[in-house]
């Protein structure tokens, strides 16, 4: 049945696709490995290896299970060169049309719970979106990194959103130093690219991630920050009759009340250029409220772009991902590009 099955025209070209990655790696490992990529796409999910080899391989390999349980624990697959590898092919995929516009690389973690207590890297976690009467799971934490690239759908810019790695945390790993690494893995082949935009949630902007961002000239941040951050306004000139450099910071900045608030939609929205401190240079910072008058509402997002300085082509782009801005609304495109982030990043495949 093994044979019947490979001799298959779509097999056939899967192979080929996965060849890349496949080329790797010594005619058994690799054979395997295509076999559980088989399954996924098949069965369309990864609950475990088991049930993929009960439910796909079983019926057409005749590899044992512990021979795919081996593969995954003992044998050293080359992650970091997949992940170079699938940069390329995403790549490839841009139109030459779109290559201008900007590409989006998402960090995000995600929490696996499990049941057992056998697991490695099996520890109790924080989770703030858990609705069970507790804000603890035990489980897994998963650091997962997507890049999104422009294509035509319908004569209209989507993006399409393209899985670049997950990597499990362990016991005394930080999750900074895991999202950076695999940017450094990505932004090593996007040298080309004049315009890439990481988007990250409040947990991310710090550490490791920002060192990452500061470290690539065409690397830009759009990224929720803690709602406390320290914002200054813009540095102004001595005051008259007094000596010395001019400063580098204004006065620090209130969110409540010294940043105007404007009705958008259901948001009320205010933005200004500041400076904070996890960048020397200026940023643009929004702050978000539901309610201006419940200090909990408010939300405070930052970019190291300006509005005029985003190079998406926002007119040609899908209109259930952004709205057309009109000439005066393009002070919230950084919010927007943010808010991209809910839309590309398969948040199902973590």
């Amino acid at each position: 049945m093994e044979t019947l099955y490979t001799k298959s025209k779509v097999i056939k070209s899967l192979k080929e696709f996965f060849s890349p990655y496949l080329l790797l790696l010594n005619k058994s490992t690799s054979g395997k490995l295509f076999m559980v990529i088989l399954a996924i796409i098949a069965i369309q999910g990864v609950n475990s290896i088991r049930y993929l080899y009960n439910w796909f391989m079983k019926t057409i390999s005749k590899s044992s299970l512990n021979s795919y349980y081996y593969l995954f624990t003992y044998t050293e697959l080359p992650l970091d060169i997949f992940m170079q590898i699938t940069v390329r092919i995403a790549l490839a995929c841009i139109p030459e049309e779109l290559w201008n516009q900007p590409i989006f690389l998402t960090i995000d973690d995600t929490l696996q719970e499990k049941y057992g207590t056998k697991f490695e890297c099996y520890k109790k976690l924080f989770d703030h979106a858990q609705h069970n009467g507790t804000n603890y799971l035990n489980g897994h934490c998963f650091v997962g990194l997507t890049m999104s690239i422009p294509v035509w759908i319908k004569k209209e810019i989507k993006y399409l959103s393209i899985p670049l790695g997950y990597r499990l945390r362990e016991e005394d790993e930080n999750k900074l130093e895991i999202a950076s690494s695999m940017v450094e893995i990505a932004m090593g082949e996007l040298t080309k690219k004049s315009q890439v935009i990481l988007l990250c949630d409040s947990w991310y902007p710090k550490g490791k991630v920002l060192e990452t961002v500061k470290k690539h000239e065409n690397l830009e941040l759009s990224a929720n920050v803690r709602v406390d951050s320290v914002i200054y306004d813009l540095p102004g000139e001595n005051p008259k009759g007094k000596r010395g450099p001019k400063p580098k910071k204004g006065k620090k900045l209130d969110i409540h009340k010294d940043i105007k608030m404007k009705e958008v939609g259901d948001l009320f929205i205010g933005a200004k250029r500041a400076i904070t401190n996890l960048f020397e240079d200026i940023v643009f910072v929004t702050v978000t409220a539901k309610d201006i008058n419940n200090n909990d509402t408010y939300r405070v997002f930052i970019s190291t772009l300006m509005p005029e300085e985003i190079l998406l082509d926002i007119n040609r782009c899908e209109k259930e991902i952004l709205k057309k801005l009109s000439k005066e609304e393009m002070w919230l495109l950084p919010f927007y590009v943010y808010r991209f982030r809910w839309k590309i990043m398969p948040i199902s495949a973590l």
